[in-house]
């Protein structure tokens, strides 16, 4: 059932601006200048990972830019040992083969677990007793808030079978079966209409209607797959990409034309390949993103300032009511946090960065969600290669079932202008299960 494969000159410092402009086609979502997505997703096998033991210690929930795929771990766990997951309203389902149980249908089949990436929080929701609870897919139709699966056929162990997936009790309704029509899927994601896209074990795209599970063929991605697939939709600007692992063997982020279903390479060939991959879309109450992002450099070498107005209007259009949190991350890894802002508000605040090319990642947030990203690329200090951001400390690991990490996290002082870095430690509240 699993196959998964295992085993120079000073730069120029000026204004960088990042206006919102809106998509003809997909009305409150933001379009920035750097349009390169962030992707999330479970490394499931490295290129790198030639032991047992580094496999172990390098499963986990990564995220990276979809241009280089240079991923950073947000939680290691040997719980990532995954069949399929999907992403639904800040929390990540995972259909987990680690576990230790002595049900034999248990141990065959797993787990479902779910993890809150925002609390650190991981549970175990209910055993996976039944082949046809299995998903090889699964994926969240923001249309009408459900989930839906691809699971195995009970003869042939295939992803044949299609249906709703309940999160909250590990089991599936049935839809549709493609057994007849002998066509085997390998992943799954919806448009923020609820318009359903599958990717079969050929490489062909389809649309797929949610309610009756028939489908409409598009064509040939251009791209045979091998081994697991996945594939999710930014909602900032409704396109599809598609985590591949190929017959060539190599494994890249892909753009998918919907309409012509022609995949395009987003980028070079990874060490490494993610199943269950994702991006951190809103529901409809959450805020719309932030506009008027703009970094100015103040004319030291790595100071600045960051601009932007807070969202007035919830991603599904609504005004919104109440005070509002961002959250601002650079290169990946969340640095600034700032509570207490006001819709429509103009936020300002100093910001120093690392030599090099800067992304920087600014998203809302309130008691329904979080909100699109908006992002700003900028270059400083010496035009050169970057040294990954990290930590001022490094994150340290302890023995046994647990595994410390650290978040770093910074908070604004009392002064408007002014903010500092602090370091929390956190313990996973959930020990790691054994194989």
């Amino acid at each position: 059932m699993n196959n998964r494969f295992f085993l120079g000159a000073l730069a120029a410092l000026s204004i960088v601006s990042a206006n919102a402009e809106r998509l003809l086609d997909s009305a409150d979502n933001c379009l920035v200048v750097d349009n390169e997505p962030m992707v999330f997703g479970s490394m499931v096998s490295n290129k790198a990972w030639t032991t047992a033991e580094q496999q172990t210690a390098g499963l986990g929930l990564y995220r990276f830019f979809g241009y280089t795929v240079d991923a950073k771990p947000v939680v290691l766990s040997t719980d990532f040992q995954i069949e399929s997951a999907a992403y639904k309203n800040g929390t990540y389902y995972i259909e987990s083969t680690a576990n230790a149980d002595t049900d034999a249908a248990v141990k065959l089949h797993g787990h479902l677990i779910a993890y809150e990436p925002d609390l650190d929080i991981m549970s175990e929701i209910a055993p996976i007793t039944n082949i046809h609870n299995l998903a090889g897919s699964i994926a969240y139709n923001p249309a009408d808030n459900k989930m839906y699966c691809f699971f195995a056929n009970e003869w042939t162990e295939s992803y044949t079978e299609f249906g709703t997936f309940d999160e909250t009790t590990a089991t599936s309704t049935f839809i549709r079966s493609y057994y007849n029509d002998i066509i085997t899927m390998a992943a799954l994601a919806f448009d923020h209409n609820g318009q359903g896209y599958a990717l079969n074990v050929k490489g062909e795209l389809y649309r797929l209607d949610a309610a009756t599970g028939a489908l409409t063929k598009i064509g040939f991605t251009g791209v045979t797959p091998r081994y697991s697939q996945s594939m999710a939709f930014d909602y900032r600007n409704d396109k599809l990409y598609w985590f591949g692992s190929s017959v060539d063997n190599t494994m890249r982020l892909y753009e998918i034309d919907t309409a012509t279903a022609k995949a395009t390479a987003v980028s070079g060939n990874s060490q490494a390949q993610f199943l269950g991959i994702y991006f951190e879309n809103p529901v409809n109450a959450a805020p719309d993103c932030v506009t008027d992002l703009a970094y100015t450099s103040t004319g030291a070498r790595r100071e600045g300032t960051l601009s932007f107005r807070m969202p007035e209007k919830t991603f599904g259009g609504a005004a919104l009511e109440g005070t509002l949190n961002v959250r601002i991350a650079i290169e990946g890894v969340d640095t600034v946090t700032i509570s207490g802002k006001n819709p429509g508000e103009l936020v300002s605040l100093p910001l120093t960065l690392p030599d090099g090319t800067a992304r920087i990642v600014v998203t809302a947030d309130n008691a329904k969600g979080y909100g699109l990203q908006s992002r700003v690329k900028t270059q400083v200090g010496v035009d050169q290669p970057m040294c990954r951001y990290v930590s001022t400390e490094e994150k340290p690991h302890c023995r046994g079932q647990h595994r410390q990490r650290a978040r770093t996290a910074a908070t604004l002082a009392t002064s408007p202008t002014a903010w500092s870095a602090t370091t929390e430690w956190l313990l996973p509240k959930r020990q790691q299960k054994r194989r």
